[in-house]
């Protein structure tokens, strides 16, 4: 080993160490954070870091003792995570240069003790695990189906009261279903294995893939083998989403890792038994499924001959059918099982994307009103009846104008959440909406004399009852899903040459989807795209990717603000979330830009003028002209 090399792997070393302790530093201190989600694993290990130590289910906090502490924390989330990044660039950077058992080493041991951090920390960053837990029980345990059944309908569940989502059956695909049946019937009611069990398998999967990216670089591109494992596993975004948050979108970011990998191979049946891996990612989540006409198409056109061509087909079909059969059979619910598709429809599925901002932007030129742009999306009405004498207010202001009287026993309809204790009304009786003290009011059966009146109808199911939201969300649709069909066209016809161009065309495409398909966003979703970049280190499209990991978990830090005098930094998050990776890139260009230039004219400069035929024989003539004098 060169002197060179044994530095580089040296200074891996010392980012690696240093990233670790600033994760043993940034996890203990996320406690108040509004996004912090506790996870009592410390009881189902059988030993607790001290740093790690089990603080027990965030305390309950005053409004404005809560609003200080998380802005704190917020602050402080989002300099580790930018330090974090800054050490993650650095050792990319390093990582250039042929492979070293030292460096192979170095990597994997940084990146094992990362994940292992994340298994054992006692916060997250969302409760995603627990209804994966709950659905597994809903299978496994109940005998139910976690597709047409809800968590709300199991009380007394040990995983319950750790449910966000109790109201709503589950969207993930077959197969995970089938692996969250196995950990929730093995662990029976402990919570907090059932957490470190999702966890390992999200974090077994990251090294795998990335253990496959080492392998597959090593032979196709060595200087940049070490480099695009470390953009795999070291990536901040991804230890975060994987050993930390247990999302699924590991897992299936790893399948399709997998399946790119076989692809790159030379025709043969290992190639075409990617099909069946990218196929298992799509049953883990259907978002994969996207990109079986892009290998599909990859595979026929590197095919040498038609009977060749069929081989594929065949072999590709015998593998979709039989692994869908296997696993869709024993959970199968009918088409509920597939309901998944309504995050792509829905007009109240906005959140955390650039469509969300644009989406209220597009409801007030519509003439949707301010007050009716604060109403949640999934919000739905019910019945209040005034017990005494009060009025209606035109705002939540304490100070505000009285619109009307509202004697003792009138019905109303709330259309809008408690806000700074007043309640958002309708009154039918004079087709009116103001505001209410909810200390007057408290609720009621449902009068049966509004029962045909369309206007309350629409009322009682909420936003996506009104004209506005339904005309906004089909506009962003046809602009959404328009730019995703334009990014398939051009994937299939350009991206399907080479494996390397079919990668890079999977990373665009999912670059297309989170910046502008997609509604219903959450910083997870960048694993489909940021892992299988590793396998391109060298392209553009990657590297827009890893700047986008840092943008969307800054959303962790902006979440958590809408009541307090920063609300823009929640209502506005899908801005620099998405925003700021983009400039970053552009400045990253134009640098490698004035870089690429100056070192090409630099060279032009230094390099010996030739020289010109006039000169050479004014040359000679000056050399025969000596030859006869002397």
């Amino acid at each position: 080993m060169s002197i060179r090399l044994l530095l580089r792997d040296l200074g891996l070393a010392a980012v690696g160490a240093a990233s670790l302790l600033a994760y043993c530093w940034l996890l203990p201190s996320v406690t108040y954070l509004s996004s912090t989600t506790y996870t009592p694993v410390a009881a189902s290990l059988p030993f607790t870091l001290a740093s790690f130590e089990d603080p027990g289910p965030v305390p309950e906090l005053i409004p404005e003792s809560a609003a200080q502490l998380h802005a704190a924390a917020a602050v402080d989330l989002a300099i580790a995570l930018t330090a974090l990044y800054l050490l993650y660039v650095v050792a990319m950077c390093l990582g250039r240069g042929r492979l070293t058992v030292l460096g192979v080493t170095v990597v994997f041991g940084v990146a094992v003790a990362a994940q292992a951090l994340m298994v054992v920390s006692p916060y997250a960053f969302s409760g995603d695990v627990y209804s994966y837990g709950m659905y597994g029980r809903i299978f496994s345990v109940y005998g139910q189906s976690p597709y047409s059944q809800t968590p709300a309908q199991f009380p007394g569940d040990p995983f319950l009261p750790y449910v966000f989502w109790m109201h709503v059956p589950s969207f993930y695909g077959p197969l995970w279903t089938l692996i969250s049946g196995w950990i929730a019937a093995s662990v029976g009611g402990d919570v907090g294995l059932a957490v470190v069990l999702f966890r390992l398998v999200e974090s077994a999967s990251v090294l795998g893939a990335a253990l496959l990216v080492l392998l597959l670089l090593r032979h196709n591109d060595p200087e940049r083998a070490l480099a695009g494992t470390i953009l795999l596993a070291w990536s901040p975004f991804v230890i975060v989403e994987s050993g930390l948050g247990a999302h699924n979108d590991a897992l299936m970011a790893a399948l399709i890792v997998f399946g790119l990998v076989l692809a790159w191979q030379r025709p043969g049946i290992f190639s075409t038994v990617s099909v069946g891996a990218v196929v298992l990612a799509g049953l883990v989540k259907a978002t994969a499924l996207a990109l079986l006409p892009l290998l599909g198409i990859y595979l026929l056109r590197r095919s040498p001959s038609w009977l060749a061509r069929f081989g594929v087909v065949l072999v590709a079909g015998l593998l979709t059918v039989g692994i869908g059969t296997a696993i869709v059979w024993p959970v199968w619910a009918g088409p509920a099982t597939f309901a998944v598709g309504t995050l792509g429809s829905g007009a109240d599925r906005y959140v955390n994307s650039l469509a969300e901002p644009a989406l209220g932007e597009i409801r007030k030129s519509l003439g949707a009103s301010t007050d009716d742009l604060e109403v949640p999306l999934q919000f739905g009405g019910w019945w209040v009846g005034t017990h005494t004498d009060t009025v209606m207010h035109e705002t939540r202001a304490p100070d505000s104008t009285v619109v009307q009287p509202l004697p003792a026993w009138t019905s109303l309809l709330v259309v809008g959440p408690e806000r700074d204790k007043r309640l958002r009304v309708y009154d039918p009786l004079t087709e009116r909406i103001g505001y209410a003290d909810v200390a007057f009011l408290g609720p009621i059966d449902a009068p049966p004399e509004y029962a045909d009146d369309h206007i309350v109808q629409a009322l009682i199911v909420g936003p996506v009852g009104s004209w506005t939201l339904q005309e906004a969300n089909r506009q962003i649709r046809i602009v959404g899903w328009g730019a995703f069909a334009l990014a398939m066209l051009l994937a299939l016809i350009f991206g399907t040459r080479s494996p390397a161009g079919l990668a890079t065309a999977w990373v665009g495409v999912c670059l297309v989807l989170e910046y502008v398909t997609l509604t219903w966003f959450w910083p997870w979703y960048v694993l489909w795209g940021l892992m299988p970049a590793a396998l391109v280190p060298r392209s553009r499209l990657t590297r827009l990717t890893v700047y986008l990991g840092w943008g969307v978990l800054l959303a962790y830090s902006l979440m958590g603000f809408q009541d307090g005098r920063f609300w823009y930094l929640h209502n506005f998050r899908a801005i620099p979330m998405f925003g700021l990776p983009l400039v970053l890139f552009l400045l990253d260009e134009l640098l490698r830009g004035i870089w690429w230039t100056g070192a090409l004219t630099w060279r032009r400069l230094r390099a010996p003028r030739p020289i010109s035929l006039e000169s050479r024989r004014a040359d000679r003539a000056r050399e025969t002209v000596t030859a006869r004098l002397s």
